[in-house]
C-alpha cells in the first residue's frame, strides 16, 4: 500500500509527473491481483493524467516555439533598424562630402572671378592701402633687382677682362 500513500503525496503536492505513474503502478498491480474493476479506475486516471501532462509538454513546446519566433523576429527588426541607420549614416556622409566640395568650389571660383576682375569686393579701406602699398613695394623691389642685375653684368665683365688681361698686376692669366 506504499503505492497509495505515494499516490496521496503526489495528489497533495500536485505532482503530475509522479502522479500518473503511480496511477499506471497501481493499475497494473490490480490488475495483477485480479481486481479488474479498481485496475481500469487506476488506468483511467493514468490515461487522463497522461493526457493532461502531453497537453502540458505540448503547450510548452509551442510557448518555447512561440518565444524562439518573437525572439527571431525582434533580431531581425534590430537588424532591419541597423541597416536603416548605415544607409541613412552614408547618405549623410555623401552629402557632408559633397556639402564640402560644393563649398570648396564656390572659394575657387570667387578667388579667381576676383582675380580676374581686379574686384576686392568687401575689403575695407585699410586693406585697400595695404594691398596698394604690397603693390608699390614689389614694383620698387623690382625696378632694384633690374638695376643691380644690370649693374652685376657691368662689373662681373670688368672682372673677366681683368682675369683675362692681367691689368691688376697680380700676374694671374687665364
Amino acid at each position: 500500500m506504499t503505492l497509495k500513500k505515494g499516490t496521496g503525496i503526489a495528489e497533495a503536492s500536485d505532482n503530475r509527473v509522479h502522479k500518473y505513474q503511480l496511477y499506471k503502478s497501481l493499475s497494473k498491480a490490480y490488475e495483477t491481483l485480479g481486481d479488474y474493476s479498481t485496475a481500469l479506475t487506476y488506468h483511467k486516471k493514468f490515461s487522463k493524467e497522461s493526457e493532461n501532462a502531453l497537453n502540458i509538454e505540448k503547450e510548452r513546446a509551442i510557448n518555447d516555439l512561440n518565444r524562439k519566433y518573437e525572439q527571431e523576429k525582434y533580431e531581425r527588426e534590430i537588424q532591419q533598424h541597423n541597416i536603416e541607420i548605415k544607409k541613412k549614416n552614408r547618405d549623410l556622409t555623401i552629402a557632408i562630402v559633397f556639402l564640402i566640395a560644393a563649398i570648396g568650389l564656390s572659394g575657387v571660383i570667387l578667388s579667381l572671378y576676383r582675380k580676374k576682375t581686379g574686384c576686392t569686393c568687401g575689403l575695407s579701406n585699410s586693406t585697400r592701402r595695404n594691398s596698394e602699398g604690397r603693390h608699390a613695394a614689389q614694383r620698387t623691389r623690382n625696378h632694384l633687382m633690374k638695376r643691380f642685375s644690370k649693374k652685376w653684368r657691368g662689373l662681373s665683365k670688368m672682372r673677366e677682362n681683368t682675369w683675362t688681361t692681367g691689368s691688376q698686376g697680380t700676374g694671374l692669366r687665364k
